[in-house]
């Protein structure tokens, strides 16, 4: 299946989304520019760290070890073009992987985006399913969503802030590096299958990784526990409440599959 989004040259792309950033107010699209394809060769190990990602990094963890988590850096111009390099470098891979598996997915009525960015994952979706109803996840009130919300007009999909806000049961949920931006992933994970009681979720986690938005360590029950411990502990509970690990032969193993085996846990 062809899709604009996931088989347009990433470069045309890119233009496409500086000039949604031209359309709001505020927002410095040079150094978004600029930031974007300098991140974008960092993580291709192509180039340096730029001075803006070290600074809103250093912001960060910073704020992690006053104990008040500065959520403010979600809403710097720098970290669209952190979201742009995610999606360049790791994203749109991750879903042209899931395009070709997805005859084997089963009958789709409904994918949630979790932590959707500016949208161009969620709207992949919508290209690969049409019919069904395509949902992304985002914080209200920060230029990224308000990105989203603009491709969810051009392509037909909703944004919503919270999981509370879906009601129906999801057929697949798709959460690319979402998971390290809450302190405690496991019990949010436990929160999103007694939810949506997804029948499919793909994830991509990095918990070891360091990064704007990624916490250091993490809790589960009380307990301080590191990215690589929690790393295996969230796939011990993914089959815990009723999940088991499909092997799809995607390159190095991203994104993980797990589809529902049990019920889902009350």
């Amino acid at each position: 299946m062809k899709s604009p989004i996931l088989d347009m040259k990433p470069s045309l792309v890119f233009v496409n989304f500086l000039r949604d950033c031209s359309d709001i107010n505020g927002v410095d699209v040079e150094l978004v520019r600029r930031s974007a394809i300098g991140a974008v060769k960092y993580l291709r190990k192509q180039g340096d760290q730029s001075e803006a990602s070290r600074r809103l990094e250093k912001q960060w963890y910073a704020s992690l070890d006053t104990g008040k988590p500065d959520w403010s850096v979600y809403g710097d111009d720098y970290y669209l073009a952190e979201l742009w390099s995610c999606w360049a470098v790791y994203s749109r891979g991750y879903m042209r992987s899931i395009r070709g598996v997805s005859d084997d997915l089963g009958v789709v009525y409904s994918v949630v985006d979790l932590g959707c960015g500016f949208g161009l994952t969620t709207a992949a979706w919508k290209e690969l399913y049409p019919e069904a109803n395509i949902i992304g996840t985002n914080l209200d009130g920060i230029v990224q969503t308000k990105l989203a919300r603009l491709n969810a007009d051009r392509h037909g999909f909703q944004i919503v802030s919270s999981i509370n806000e879906i009601e129906e049961p999801i057929d697949i949920i798709f959460a690319s590096e979402y998971f390290e931006h809450f302190q405690e992933p496991i019990q949010h994970l436990l929160e999103i299958v007694q939810t949506l009681q997804p029948r499919i979720i793909f994830a991509a986690n990095a918990f070891s990784a360091r990064s704007i938005g990624h916490f250091k360590r993490y809790c589960l029950n009380g307990h301080w526990i590191d990215g690589l411990a929690i790393s295996r502990l969230f796939n011990k509970a993914a089959r815990r409440f009723g999940y088991k690990k499909v092997e799809t032969g995607f390159w190095n193993n991203r994104p993980t599959c797990w589809m529902r085996q049990e019920r889902v846990v009350e």
